[in-house]
Parts: structure tokens; sequence; C-alpha cells
């Protein structure tokens, strides 16, 4: 069981997988008047392209949780003397369908031969089972706290992605909290949202 906030009465079944890119270009400057990129133009010419992917991907597909979503996470630039460089960091989180490797490799093709890219962070998407003995004590945990227990599937990442190839056993994210606060200024947890997941915890391990 993987300690993840998502509501005292949800479980989380899925998370999509992720993929860093780090994609960098290095030129000679030209005069401003001449029709030459400049590096920011480059960057900007290479992040519609990966927009233009992702979209093409994500043609005729309506759940959230099985689109390619691309974010730009950073973009610089800069020169020194007569060259200039621009620099990106691009993330994805992805669908189950689709593995890190192949999605490095078709963004690594669409990079002009003058630029270098990198790819890191490499997260396969993961989906647990529904219907094991883990989920099925949670569920009547949760029952006899006067919960409707639920099933969700987030489009973000957590250790089960890692543990769960490696472990090869009945796996869910249990937590109390708000996902949608994580990461923010706001985030913070409920008393007494946190004292009931900890009753469901104590009933769903002795129902194990």
């Amino acid at each position: 069981m993987i300690g993840e906030p998502s509501g005292w009465d949800r479980m989380t079944l899925g998370y999509k997988g992720r993929l860093l890119i780090n994609w960098r270009w290095d030129g000679a400057l030209a005069h401003s008047a001449a029709a030459v990129a400049t590096g920011p133009e480059h960057a900007f010419a290479y992040w519609q392209q990966v927009l233009s992917y992702a979209e093409t991907f994500n043609q005729d597909i309506t759940s959230q949780f099985a689109r390619l979503d691309p974010t730009l996470q950073a973009i610089n630039s800069g020169y020194e003397g007569a060259y200039g460089w621009a620099e990106m960091t691009i993330g994805f989180r992805l669908p189950p369908m689709l593995s890190p490797d192949a999605v490095a490799r078709d963004l690594s093709t669409l990079a002009a031969d003058d630029v270098r890219v990198r790819t890191y962070g490499h997260e396969q998407a993961c989906v647990a089972e529904k219907d094991t003995p883990l989920t099925r004590a949670l569920r009547g945990a949760i029952r006899a706290q006067g919960g409707r227990p639920r099933f969700v599937y987030k489009t973000g990442t957590s250790d089960m992605n890692i543990v769960a190839p490696q472990w090869g056993c009945p796996i869910v994210a249990y937590g109390p909290g708000d996902s949608s606060l994580d990461h923010t200024p706001d985030e913070h947890l409920p008393l007494d949202e946190y004292l009931c997941a900890i009753n469901v915890l104590t009933e769903a391990l002795s129902r194990l």
C-alpha cells in the first residue's frame, strides 16, 4: 500500500507515466535584421512540434488518463560574444499505452541536427487490478466508517510506478487529503479526515 492523498474514501489504482526532456541549441548569432532564426525561435519551433505530436496522439481520446500531456516546464536563452544558446525542459505525462522509450525516440527524431536532446525520468504508467484482497479489505473498511468507496486514476506519478513492477503483488495507493493541493501554497490535511483514514487503515489491516 502506497501512502498518497486521494481522500479517505477513495483508492488510487492508476498513475500516468512520466518523461522529461532537456532540449538545447547552440549556434552562431546573426544580425537581428537577417532572416535567421534566433535561439528562442528554434526553441519555440520545437515546442510547436511537441504540441502537434501530442495533438495527433490525443485525437478522439476523451479520457484524461489516456491522453498524452506535455508541459513546458522551463525555458531560457542567452549569448556569449557572437554565439547564442537556448534551452528548454519539457515534461510529459504518459498514458498506459505509451512507453517512455517510444516517446523519447519520437521526440529525438523531431529535433534538428544542431540540437541536443537528453531524455530522463523514464517512468512507465501503472494500472493495478481492481478486485484483490487488498482492495476488498479497504472497501469494507471504508464502508465500516460510513463511506462509499471509489476508485480513481491519477494524471500524476507516485512511488507506485516504480515499485509495482518490482513487487508483483496487489497494490493500491491510499491516504487522506486532496491531491489537487499537492505542491501548492495551500497544501494541508484536515485533521478529521486524517483520523478517519487511520480508522480505515486499522480496520483494513485487520481484514487481511
